[in-house]
């Protein structure tokens, strides 16, 4: 009818729309670079190098005394666990800690200084220190819920919620950012968590900020913690300890908070958070995580940003804290935005590629590219938040284990003071952030590839499907397809096929078209979401749809063995997606009933016939 395609010519836009998403990470087509493009960065952005935060203490000697008194104290790991005990802890004890920590100082001092030299001692009277703990700045409220067994209700303090108010700022806050610790079974023996209590000294006391904070502390009920033999490894219970290795978050306490915030509670003066708490606009959400061990050779510090269906934050806040991380730590920080291990995949690369820097920043750019997005497979803490309109990331730090009993870990330190520059860059932005780059995926820390940049590719990916429908329909006379069987079979295709298949009987010709227009339908809308969910499935489906004209396939011996080998493939890829969907997450599960059974099914059907 005027219109004549080759089967080359349908293969011709896949081959080209692959080839196009693996040049990624080296070209930019829609800026016409031969690079991929850098991180944008927001103007409350700038000011982040050269922010200057309050030192943290590394020496032990706070932590320690702190220690002491309260192993003194006969009070039990079970009490300091509890955020508001140890604030309240604090507020009591805080002046004679700071005078007798002063006195422990300065006798250091005097007896690592020479002969003859004087060192003069602060007066207490001069220094005038306010308890920071006893202002109205700060507040601490331990979240309940009640819990229905059979016998009778019980109430449950699951975690506690930290506030920080400005205390400088002209006006009533109405931002928050919220940060969601690990759970610690005593702050006090954490080098973390006390330094978590220095950073809230610091946010008492700047004059800067302008955004109330909120700091969620779960209790054991969300405890993540998984305790690591040090024996084995040779190491002191100084370097590696219950209270420093493997503290996670557990998803379930960011989704209590976020239902507590933005839900009314079933008795308003028992079970809720404050009223003035909950009339605060969250707009960003950042959860923590730390583990020290000796597995690690050096430290790594993981921003997350991957949420579930595909879900990412703002590219700004992304930006924000890789500046962060870089005032701190300095630009040799290793920064990763997955958690998979490439090593084998960078060894692969030194050996096959050549060494130059172009080959092989292209190969390890487009490694870390697939692992941000594979882990979409498997979503971070703060993905619940992501799905309320929250921006949030996870960031966990892998670090070396603390060889010196005498201070604490300085890289824990360190992450905690490269949060306060984070907070302080984010403090001054009074609404969201603006660049309102929402899908990405991200080559490398300081790269990204836009959702208008992936979308051409992804488009040409499954053009193909397109393709075939108007080759069939344009050069063949009589489509099956116009039968009465065949439109019957395209409105239950989803779910009723293998039902239907034994009624066809005009031929694959038809079945092939209604699959190529499914396989556009169902993946078009992926495609416009996100690319980590539309890529797999469209590389596998596209060539089993598109590529092979089933009708023209004749009863040979080399098309029986093809056809045996291709059903014996899609029947284990139809049994392992019925075996583990109850094993994947939600997206995973979604996916396999909706998407990959019918198209299983689909091409199973051309073969038959």
């Amino acid at each position: 009818m005027g219109i004549k395609l080759k089967n080359k010519q349908v293969k011709i836009p896949y081959f080209i729309g692959l080839a196009w998403f693996i040049s990624h990470p080296i070209v930019s087509v829609i800026t016409g670079e031969l690079k991929c493009r850098g991180m944008y960065v927001d103007e409350h952005q700038l000011d982040i190098p050269s922010l200057q935060t309050e030192p943290y203490e590394l020496d032990q000697i706070r932590r320690n005394y702190l220690l002491e008194d309260t192993t003194s104290s006969s009070e039990s790991d079970e009490k300091f666990s509890n955020a508001c005990d140890v604030l309240e802890y604090m507020k009591v004890n805080y002046s004679r800690f700071q005078r007798d920590f002063r006195k422990i100082v300065y006798e250091k001092k005097k007896s690592n200084t020479a002969k003859g030299v004087e060192i003069k001692e602060e007066d207490d009277e001069e220094r005038n220190e306010i308890n920071p703990y006893q202002t109205p700045y700060i507040s601490c409220n331990k979240v309940l819920h009640q819990v229905s067994d059979d016998d009778a209700a019980s109430i449950h303090n699951d975690y506690s919620l930290i506030r920080i108010d400005p205390s400088q700022s002209p006006l009533q806050p109405v931002e928050a950012l919220v940060i969601v610790l690990p759970h610690s079974s005593n702050w006090f023996k954490s080098d973390f968590h006390s330094s978590i209590l220095t950073f809230i000294e610091h946010m008492v006391e700047s004059p800067w900020l302008a955004k109330s904070i909120l700091i969620v502390s779960p209790n054991e009920k969300y405890s993540n913690i998984n305790n690591i033999d040090t024996s084995a490894s040779g190491m002191g219970s100084h370097l590696v300890n219950e209270y420093t290795s493997n503290m996670m978050v557990n998803p379930d306490v960011v989704k209590q908070f976020i239902n507590d915030f933005y839900s009314s509670p079933s008795v308003p003066y028992q079970f809720s958070l404050p009223i003035d708490t909950k009339s605060l606009i969250v707009r960003q959400l950042i959860a923590i995580e730390i583990d020290a061990s000796p597995r690690y050779s050096g430290d790594k510090f993981f921003v997350l940003p991957q949420g579930r269906n595909g879900l990412v934050p703002n590219l700004d806040l992304l930006s924000a804290v890789r500046l962060a991380l870089l005032k701190v730590f300095g630009g040799k920080v290793q920064i990763l935005m997955h958690l998979h291990d490439l090593t084998w995949w960078d060894d692969l690369v030194k050996l096959r590629l050549p060494a130059d820097r172009f080959h092989q920043k292209w190969a390890k750019d487009f490694g870390n590219m697939i692992g941000f997005m594979a882990a979409f497979w498997n979503p971070s803490p703060h993905s619940f938040a992501l799905e309320n309109g929250i921006d949030s990331f996870t960031f966990r730090a892998h670090l070396r284990p603390n060889r010196n009993s005498e201070s604490v870990h300085a890289s824990v330190v360190h992450t905690v003071s490269s949060i306060e520059n984070l907070v302080r860059g984010l403090n001054s932005l009074s609404e969201r952030l603006h660049h309102n780059v929402n899908q990405y995926v991200m080559p490398s820390a300081h790269t990204f590839v836009s959702h208008s940049e992936y979308v051409l590719p992804a488009v040409l990916l499954i053009l193909p499907l397109a393709l075939r429908v108007i080759k069939t329909l344009l050069q063949k006379e009589q489509c099956s397809m116009y039968t009465s069987t065949m439109q019957g079979t395209f409105v239950l295709l989803s779910y009723f096929l293998a039902l239907a298949l034994a009624s066809l009987t005009k031929g694959s010709d038809g079945l092939q078209v209604v699959a190529c227009m499914l396989g556009l339908y169902f993946h078009l809308p992926i495609a416009m979401t996100h690319i980590s969910l539309f890529l797999l499935s469209a590389i596998i489906w596209v060539p089993f749809l598109a590529f092979v004209e089933y009708d023209c396939i004749k009863s040979t011996f080399r098309n029986f063995i093809f056809r045996a080998l291709l059903g014996s493939f899609l029947f284990a890829a139809l049994l392992l997606g019925l075996m583990t969907t109850d094993l994947m997450n939600e997206s995973w599960g979604s996916y396999a009933f909706t998407i990959a059974m019918p198209m299983h099914f689909l091409v199973v059907g051309l073969m038959i016939l």
